[in-house]
């Protein structure tokens, strides 16, 4: 038989409209990521993230820490770039504020984050060594993911 999926994980729009992420995390440096294409223009046509300061997050947590990543557009070199900022939760609903100085590339050499540039937003959970319970301590199971959701 097949070895079970180092992931299992799913992401869905309530009822509440909220972006609810669900999923359990089997092994040691597994991750769990849920994000989307943003446009770069409000329904006003303003621009999204040009000239802010960086994002503003309501969550309902659980005790874990988070990440945000963040996708550029490529630019006349070629692709974009990730940057990521993570953030501690509690549980119940919390603000989070990430200042885009908070966010740090994913690869060495990549340009300064622009927030102009911004394409992508995504929720990313982590099955860090030291963090959370661990699959032995779970009797060989998973690390649950408890609900992570962020109002749209």
């Amino acid at each position: 038989p097949a070895p079970p999926p180092s992931v299992q994980a799913f992401a869905e729009i309530n009822s509440d409209e909220n972006l609810v992420f669900d999923g359990v995390l089997y092994q040691r440096g597994a991750v769990a990521e849920v994000g989307a294409a943003l446009s770069p223009c409000l329904p006003g046509g303003g621009h999204r993230t040009a000239g802010t300061e960086g994002l503003v997050l309501r969550v309902r947590g659980d005790g874990k820490p988070y990440t945000v990543v963040v996708r550029t557009a490529g630019g006349d070199g070629g692709g974009g770039a990730a940057y990521a900022a993570r953030f501690p939760t509690r549980a119940g609903y919390q603000h989070v504020r990430l200042p885009w100085s908070a966010f740090r590339a994913e690869r060495d050499g990549s340009p300064a984050l622009d927030p102009a540039a911004v394409v992508y937003l995504g929720l990313r959970y982590e099955f860090r060594r030291g963090g959370g319970a661990s699959a032995t301590e779970r009797g060989g199971g998973g690390v649950p993911l408890s609900p992570a959701e962020l109002e749209q």
